[in-house]
């Protein structure tokens, strides 16, 4: 019996950032994930420009080079689906065994609280770089790791013989549970911090 593809998830949150997308959007990069075992990719590409032409799109933007392309080449890609935004995000990241996303304090926690491998993507263009700060710490506690849309395709290819830490569980300290219970929001952080 084979192994069923592994499927990636590729977000930017809310926002736009095309310089992931473009690196995502690659020969090489469907090259290495290919690779891995992955078979099926999501592009969740916020309020970006860039809009994937890639082999294998499905989605928001029209496959531009799929008549070109024979099915034996189309087989070399991943088959991806594109959106800006979507309800079943969640449900599309519970079911990925890698995602590769902006490095958002709220995308990291969401996936490492799904216990997800995290691959955050440093946005270089913004000012006073937090998410540098947040990847470089959470990367050395053994959480995740960081690229740059620059080094995105060398760390991927040796992604997958990384190791990563599980996030702790929520803790039980009643004042958690409080805000907790008020707020519906899990807010409890790993001990190392």
């Amino acid at each position: 019996m084979t192994t069923p593809p592994k499927t990636l998830v590729v977000t930017v949150g809310t926002t736009s950032f095309d310089a992931l997308i473009r690196v995502v959007d690659t020969a090489a990069f469907h090259h290495i994930a290919k690779g891995h075992g992955f078979g099926r990719a999501i592009f969740q590409i916020g309020t970006g420009n860039l809009l994937p032409n890639g082999f294998g799109v499905e989605g928001i933007n029209p496959l531009v080079r799929k008549s070109e392309t024979s099915q034996n080449q189309r087989q070399q890609y991943l088959n991806v689906t594109v959106y800006r935004f979507s309800q079943n995000w969640i449900e599309d990241l519970q079911n990925a065994d890698l995602v590769i996303g902006h490095a958002g304090a709220g995308t990291i926690l969401e996936v490492l609280r799904m216990n997800k491998h995290l691959l955050v993507v440093i946005n270089e263009s913004l000012m006073e770089n937090h998410q540098r700060q947040i990847g470089d710490k959470l990367e050395a506690g053994g959480y995740l790791y960081t690229a740059t849309p620059s080094t995105l395709l060398s760390v991927f290819e040796s992604l997958m013989s990384k190791k990563f830490k599980s996030w702790p569980k929520a803790s039980t300290s009643p004042l958690y549970a409080i805000i907790e219970n008020l707020t519906g929001v899990d807010v409890a952080l790993p001990q190392t911090l």
